[in-house]
């Protein structure tokens, strides 16, 4: 019985697809729908039986008028390529349309044999929007621009900031003038500026539509500020690449925030796991954790599975793998449990530890977090003092004993001498 908590990896990402907040699809090999998340009803209006019975995706039934785009789509499925951010416009149930992001990958089973394709389809309407408003109006633009709650900016194809509004000024302190004799490489972190124009290059071929990343950017006054930077290209009627569209969000305290708590996560003595549904594996374990069961590397400890680190039956003679079921179900109909389990180590050692199972939530997906603490030298105690205790209850009763003898030896001598 274990727990965990953050590093997600993309496999656990697919395991738990059904809380993310976009709608998720997955594709057999000839495209045909075998699985979606509820997103769709919210994204759609459309059911999730609706959904599936729409045959192959992506098609007409969602995306009217797209018949080149979706084949060109379908041509990158059967090509096991992935893609990110193709925007098509969506025809709902109320026959309202709104444009959305496609993104897919091929996936595999441990064996690598192909699968099929998930599908990853995001709500970009605002962002399409925006990017609409900025060429039919000028007037519509400045008031969007001049008043966005976040850093917006218009950056040439080369990196030159063209155009800054006053929430990048704000955020960034640099001056309207100082903004625009730099490009975004000059205050970019050295460790993050390869990623950024490795995807600025792909958007500039035609390979993506958009990207988004989360970046440092230097402040004037020298230091590094973390920010949500949301990219997309503007072109002419020609298709030509004419300036980016950048959104700069202040991320700077969910980032403090992270690293403290990575910070805990990795220092912590106790071990701190998480289990993800819906066959509850681990899917992440601290230094704690490796040390506590005697593996090498969360790998190992990831790969061995829940089942391995438990023995047979627990205290109350029962199975574990029935115990750990309702324990899980506890956790999640309450939101957390605390009780005590028979943990195994990797060598075959069976130890007591008390476990807390608490229900969270993590970038959209829920997942049960565990912390686990060794107890074995408190139960070792208790048991001495149980020990303890019967040996002074043993001899208060031989106490008691004596004392009542000697009671009715009294009581005899003094019948005798009457």
């Amino acid at each position: 019985m274990v727990k965990k908590i953050k590093n997600v990896q993309e496999d656990i990402h697919e395991l738990i697809a059904e809380y993310t907040y976009d709608w998720e699809l997955w594709l057999d090999g000839k495209n045909n729908i075998k699985w979606t998340n509820s997103a769709v009803e919210r994204m759609t209006g459309y059911t999730v039986k609706e959904c599936l019975a729409t045959g192959q995706f992506p098609n007409t039934f969602f995306f009217k008028d797209n018949d080149e785009e979706i084949e060109k789509i379908k041509v990158s499925f059967s090509k096991k390529k992935g893609g990110n951010d193709k925007l098509l416009l969506l025809t709902r149930r109320d026959e309202k349309t709104l444009w959305v992001g496609l993104s897919w990958q091929a996936i595999y089973d441990k064996h690598k044999k192909w699968l099929g394709t998930r599908v990853s389809v995001r709500n970009t309407d605002a962002r399409k929007k925006i990017e609409q408003d900025f060429l039919d109006s000028e007037i519509r633009y400045k008031l969007l621009f001049d008043n966005s709650p976040i850093g917006v900016a218009l950056v040439s194809t080369t990196g030159k900031w063209l155009e800054v509004n006053k929430k990048l000024v704000e955020f960034l302190g640099y001056r309207q003038k100082e903004f625009l004799s730099k490009n975004f490489q000059d205050i970019t972190h050295p460790d993050d500026l390869k990623k950024d124009l490795q995807l600025v290059k792909k958007i500039l071929s035609g390979d993506i539509d958009s990207y988004e990343i989360d970046k440092r950017y230097r402040h004037k006054k020298g230091y590094y500020l973390w920010a949500k930077l949301s990219v997309s290209l503007v072109r002419d009627k020609d298709n030509k690449a004419l300036f980016f569209i950048k959104q700069i969000e202040d991320i700077n305290e969910r980032k403090k925030s992270e690293e403290k708590f990575r910070v805990l996560y990795e220092k912590s003595h106790d071990a701190i796991t998480t289990l993800s549904p819906p066959d509850w594996k681990f899917t992440a374990a601290n230094p704690a954790t490796l040390k506590m069961f005697g593996v090498s590397s969360e790998k190992d400890f990831i790969y061995s599975g829940p089942g391995f680190f438990s023995p047979d039956k627990q205290a109350n003679g029962k199975s574990s793998s029935s115990e750990s079921k309702k324990m899980i179900d506890i956790a999640m109909k309450n939101g957390s449990h605390f009780f005590e389990w028979l943990h195994r180590k990797a060598n075959g050692k069976v130890f007591y530890a008390s476990v807390l199972l608490n229900k969270i939530e993590l970038e959209g997906k829920t997942l049960l977090q565990a912390t686990i603490r060794d107890i074995s030298k408190d139960k070792e105690f208790e048991e001495k003092l149980q020990e303890k205790l019967q040996e002074l209850q043993k001899m208060n009763r031989l106490m008691v004993n004596r004392e009542l003898k000697m009671i009715e030896l009294k009581n005899k001598l003094k019948k005798g001498e009457k």
